[in-house]
């Protein structure tokens, strides 16, 4: 299994945690790890090769040319852009799992390696943008197609060669960066909105599936084959490392992984100083009714048992005849 993440030496702490998930969940599979990265320092770097040595996994650093990208647009970071590389830097490689730095590993994801993928360049999990009318009026593709979740995918890296879709890609952006919002992930949905397959969601568990209620009505099944066999969780937009991101409703295991990856992804503020203790002063005015105050990463934070009396509230109402 080659799998690949794309980072710089800042988020390395954050992978070590998604490495250990990988490797204790798939210990009979033989596992190659790729970095796609303008660098790593020392340090982070041993942080990784420590955990994937203790495994008996693979590993291989590549390094990416950053010039190559600076007419791209970025939304959250250059590094997002590596992964249309990645058939460049893998060229014997037919198969890859692309994973986000802020995903762990809960099960096994050796099925996702032996999926047919004729004439398909990628299959990921389906995104809840998928239920916003505004994203496909932008992007100008029918609704019907869906937008995914480039944050996880696997990649037919014979396919995006035999096809130039890296390059498909990029001039997409580049032609576009008025439409785009959201610019790699935005590009990939185009450019593979008929070549895509959607996986189940228990390969790329969002919190915002549980928080949708049109998105819940319409995969009631796979939401509770999700709750009941998790294979990836994405932290996306509630980092768990983040203290006030720590949000998502899966959060107690990206806190195990961390334990056993020696806690390296240690607790951080977003906010410091008079900002943080503004924003805790907010925060205490809310609860006690003398302030309205609701930042956006302070959603509520949801239990299993929230999840799954929600989602048995919609299949009944789903079942009256």
């Amino acid at each position: 299994m080659d799998i690949v993440f794309c980072i710089n030496t800042s988020y390395a702490k954050y992978v070590a945690v998604s490495l250990c998930s990988i490797f204790e969940n798939n210990l009979k599979e033989k596992i190659h790890i790729h970095i796609l990265t303008d660098g790593l320092l020392p340090n982070d770097e041993k942080l990784l090769t420590d955990i994937i040595e203790r495994y008996g996994g693979k590993y291989s650093k590549h390094l990416v040319d950053d010039s190559r990208l600076k007419e791209l647009k970025s939304t959250w970071s250059v590094y997002s852009w590596y992964r249309c590389y990645i058939p460049e830097f893998l060229p014997n490689t037919s198969r890859c799992l692309y994973l986000d730095a802020d995903v762990i590993v809960t099960g096994n994801i050796q099925e996702l390696f032996t999926l047919r993928m004729n004439q398909k360049a990628i299959a990921a999990v389906i995104d809840t943008e998928s239920y916003n009318p505004q994203v496909f009026k932008r992007l100008q593709y029918p609704q019907q197609k869906k937008y995914i979740c480039a944050g996880i995918m696997i990649m037919n890296l014979d396919y995006w060669r035999e096809h130039n879709i890296t390059e498909q890609i990029l001039n997409y952006a580049n032609l576009n960066h008025n439409r785009i919002a959201f610019p790699d992930q935005d590009s990939i949905n185009v450019v593979c909105q008929d070549t895509k397959i959607i996986l189940p969601l228990k390969f790329g568990i969002l919190n915002t599936f549980v928080t949708n209620n049109e998105f819940i009505k319409d995969n009631i099944s796979s939401l509770k084959e999700m709750l009941s066999d998790p294979r990836i969780i994405h932290y996306a937009g509630f980092a768990p490392w983040v203290i006030e991101k720590n949000r998502h409703f899966m959060r107690n295991d990206f806190k195990y992984y961390n334990h056993l990856a020696g806690n390296p992804a240690k607790s951080k503020h977003i906010l410091s100083g008079m900002k943080l203790v503004n924003f805790k002063m907010r925060r205490i005015l809310t609860k006690i009714g003398l302030l309205n105050f609701k930042p956006y990463f302070c959603t509520p934070i949801l239990s299993y048992n929230d999840i799954q009396s929600k989602l048995e509230s919609f299949d009944n109402k789903n079942n009256i005849i």
